[in-house]
């Protein structure tokens, strides 16, 4: 054994824990920096200034009216689409309104026309037969004439029968024409039925005021005597 002392290289010596010695340094560094690092990122972010809330501009803040004024453009268009169809209905009503009211006026002063002419040829008809009456030697105090216009022969007898019921009457004998007579005598039987008075006719003889049955095809009258009876007729067993 040599007596020299020896000597230890420490660069390269290698120790429990030592690398070279570099080692221990970073070991024992580490740990201090794992135990430093919150607070660092502590002190950093305490030293941010705090985030404050975002204020809408102006822009933004036109954007939110249009966005909420967007739905409502639709409605109120529909609503005024309603409203202008609402309007045109109730125009297209009057209208029709109108006609129909000036239809109404034009049938009624028809009517009045119509009843006026009437009451003229009746009174003109009574006035005839009340002068024949009077030239057959009837007493004017005998002849009576019902009140009120009629316009068809219906109306006839329903007056005369209100009018014999008043008076008292027990029987009537009715006069009129030849080609009217079936018709008539049908309706003053239907409405006399639940009477107690008796009911008699009398047609005229046909030749001055209706032509003759065996020729009334020869006369224009005659065409609108017989066609118009027949239809009437079937008109009154179809009515009445």
């Amino acid at each position: 054994m040599s007596d020299r002392p020896q000597t230890v290289d420490r660069s390269t010596a290698g120790g429990p824990g030592d690398a070279g010695g570099q080692p221990d340094r970073d070991a024992s560094r580490a740990p201090a920096e794992q135990a430093g690092g919150p607070e660092r990122v502590e002190a950093h972010e305490s030293a941010s200034p705090p985030a404050q809330p975002h204020a809408p501009d102006a822009a933004s803040g036109d954007d939110g009216k249009r966005a909420q004024q967007a739905p409502e453009a639709p409605a109120r268009d529909a609503d005024e689409d309603a409203l202008r169809g609402d309007v045109d209905e109730l125009v297209a009503a009057a209208a029709q309104r109108d006609e129909y009211l000036a239809l109404a006026q034009r049938t009624q002063a028809d009517f009045e026309n119509y009843r006026k002419r009437v009451l003229r040829e009746q009174t003109a008809l009574v006035e005839r037969a009340t002068e024949e009456l009077k030239r057959q030697g009837v007493p004017v105090e005998k002849i009576e004439i019902v009140p009120g216009v009629v316009t068809n022969t219906y109306d006839e007898a329903t007056r005369l029968r209100d009018y014999t019921r008043k008076r008292g009457w027990r029987s009537i004998l009715v006069v009129t024409s030849a080609y009217q007579s079936r018709r008539a005598l049908w309706t003053l039987r239907y409405v006399f039925q639940d009477t107690n008075i008796s009911i008699g006719l009398d047609p005229a003889a046909p030749g001055e005021q209706s032509p003759r049955p065996a020729t009334w095809w020869w006369h224009r009258l005659g065409w609108k005597l017989v066609p118009g009876e027949y239809a009437k007729i079937i008109y009154y067993r179809m009515k009445y």
